[in-house]
């Protein structure tokens, strides 16, 4: 026990959503991790370690290109709505966890070279969810997930 098995490749990312951004709080049930093999997967880390249990994967997304993935963000709910990856091929990601279906693909070209990402830990501006992204081009942008 003890470990997260499941990428094919190198794991380039974790995040442990929870409603306390960048802090493992007892709230949190879940973790995400992406992956050179162009995935995320998505951790039930509610676990029994005292007892060895590995975390269940409950979720595989891919990315569209199948490219590396470099970073993830679950949004900050006790049962996280949405996944945003980052891939420097295919762009911003928005997963809908309902369903794990990707709704929406910001290019490169729009988003930036994504550096940092972090979901605001509350409603913002009357959204439920707003992604904070930093690329490297100096520019601070945020975001809605919503289907195209």
């Amino acid at each position: 026990g003890g470990g997260a098995r499941g990428h094919s490749a190198a794991v380039h990312c974790v995040d442990f959503g929870g409603p306390s951004p960048g802090v493992l709080s007892a709230p949190s049930h879940s973790a995400a991790t992406c992956s050179k093999d162009g995935t995320c997967k998505i951790w039930n880390i509610d676990v029994r370690y005292t007892f060895k249990e590995d975390p269940k994967c409950r979720a595989t997304l891919e990315a569209p290109d199948n490219a590396p993935l470099h970073l993830c963000a679950l949004s900050r709910e006790e049962s996280p709505a949405w996944l945003a990856a980052y891939s420097r091929t295919a762009g911003l990601l928005f997963f809908s966890l309902a369903d794990n279906s990707l709704v929406s693909q910001i290019p490169i070209t729009d988003c930036g070279d994504v550096f940092q990402m972090e979901w605001g830990p509350a409603p913002i501006a009357g959204h439920a969810a707003v992604l904070g992204t930093a690329s490297h081009d100096g520019k601070a942008r945020l975001w809605v997930p919503r289907a195209p």
